[in-house]
């Protein structure tokens, strides 16, 4: 299988897409100044303690403030005490902001190498469960138990996929690099004065080196300076690894992922076999629903909904990976009578999920037919980072018909004091006019309002504003 990654700069945001064998798997994009990134380390100041959230709020230096959970109060300050108003604190977000909500931080603070991750609050040696190998990860753990030993037991240690075959050298040496900088990091926040960024993640470039590489065949990037970082950052590290800027060229729209990109916001989505799904996003999760739409392939109405389902626990996962959907998910599939096809059905959307970088849990099905999801979230929506609420219908989906705007403007009117009775004009959109017109003509307007009053149209502007004005004519 071939595998491209597509790195493209437009309109001051780094998007990045990976191709296997042409088909769109993976899409992020990042802002090239977004002011707080996930994993960012702050010393931050407490602002508020609220006992009844379990929380407190911290002023990270920001402008808003980050919401800190307090974990049944086992939290302590950067002096190891106890949290309270006006304690200094090393927090690293964990969420970024989202609409009014400011970003969610955690004591937690951990540090990613090229083949460890470091941890501040566990003293345990993980290894990633891509590694398969019995006695690799039997060598990594006895690197990593080795250090701990040499630590106290102050820090925790998880290996990357990266570290397999990787001399106990270059491992050992980045653990070194790891922990030098959560030291300086650690006495820069005893030392400075009030809330300041301690360490800022590795923009979207550094961190697919750094962790995104594996299988990757080809780099493709449109940016000039992004190819020399990436020459830069590869160097011989990965000779094999082709690196070629494509100028003059739109490398989104010529391999397709424009197109894709585009269909993203859509609430449809269709399938091979005829069938759809509906994405809706809410605050609290997001709801998807399979529904059978024009497929009829099946000996009976089990087998057709078997089939359906399946094609939709696919393109469920690959939706989930590509609009960058986390929290929790909620999927109404066709209902299916049988727990064998059930169980298949939970087997091939656990099959599906299980290559999405972002981790994610299928849940079994509700007494309702329901499953259940969660995937951890990582920052903005793809929607979000390129959308903005509609003006108009304030995200709602729907906008007032033209029926209701005149039905509005006309008690706007009634309600006007009678005295003097000088004409009105109701100025409303040209879309909304005639409607208006037809609903409510002038004889009508005179006998609610007590006075003459007329309709006029207005080119431009939101369809559902409406201007009362004194009629000069």
């Amino acid at each position: 299988m071939s595998r491209q990654l597509l790195l493209s700069v437009a309109q001051d945001r780094l998007r990045l897409a990976l191709l296997a064998d042409g088909v769109l798997t993976d899409l992020a994009t990042e802002s090239a100044h977004a002011p707080v990134r996930l994993g960012q380390i702050y010393k931050g100041i407490v602002k508020n303690v609220v006992p009844a959230l379990d929380a407190a709020f911290v002023d990270i230096g920001t402008g808003v403030n980050a919401y800190l959970p307090l974990l049944g109060g086992r939290t302590t300050d950067i002096r190891d005490r106890k949290i309270s108003v006006g304690a200094s604190v090393m927090v690293q977000v964990s969420k970024t902001a989202r609409g009014t909500k400011g970003p969610m931080v955690t004591p937690k603070v951990s540090l990613a190498g090229r083949y460890a991750v470091l941890l501040t609050e566990a003293a345990h040696v993980g290894v990633s469960k891509k590694l398969t190998s019995d006695d690799e990860r039997a060598r990594l753990r006895r690197i990593g138990l080795r250090r701990l030993a040499a630590e106290d037991g102050r820090f925790g240690l998880v290996f990357r996929t990266a570290a397999q075959g990787v001399p106990t050298a270059a491992i050992e040496a980045d653990i070194d690099y790891l922990l030098r900088t959560y030291t300086v990091l650690h006495k820069r926040a005893l030392r400075t004065r009030g809330a300041v960024c301690l360490y800022r993640e590795a923009d979207l470039v550094v961190r697919t080196v750094r962790d995104g590489l594996d299988g990757v065949d080809e780099i493709k990037t449109d940016d000039a300076e992004v190819y020399e970082r990436l020459c830069e950052l590869i160097g011989e590290s990965r000779p094999a690894l082709a690196v070629t800027y494509e100028g003059d060229v739109d490398l989104f729209g010529r391999y397709g992922v424009e197109r894709v990109a585009d269909e993203l916001l859509a609430r449809r989505v269709d399938l091979p076999g005829g069938g759809y799904l509906v994405i809706d996003p809410t605050e609290a999760l997001t709801a998807i629903d399979v529904n059978s739409g024009t497929a009829r392939t099946g000996r009976d109405r089990e087998e057709a909904a078997l089939r359906v389902n399946l094609e939709a626990a696919d393109a469920i996962a690959r939706q989930l990976r590509l609009r960058n959907i986390g929290g929790m998910i909620v999927v109404d599939f066709i209902s299916m009578r049988r727990p064998t096809y059930q169980e298949q059905l939970l087997t091939r959307l656990r099959a599906a999920v299980r290559t999405d970088r972002v981790r994610t849990t299928v849940l079994d099905m509700t007494a309702l037919g329901l499953v259940e999801m969660t995937r951890q979230k990582t920052g903005e929506t793809w929607a979000e980072s390129w959308y903005e609420p509609c003006p108009s219908c304030n995200g709602n989906g729907y906008v007032r018909t033209a029926a209701s705007i005149a039905a509005a403007a006309v008690r706007e009117v009634c309600a006007l004091p009678q005295a003097g009775g000088a004409p009105l004009v109701i100025e409303v959109h040209a879309d909304v006019c005639r409607e208006a017109q037809d609903l409510y003509p002038p004889a009508i307007l005179r006998r609610l309002a007590g006075r003459t009053v007329r309709w006029a149209a207005r080119v431009g502007g939101e369809r559902d504003v409406v201007s009362i004005l004194a009629d000069r004519e």
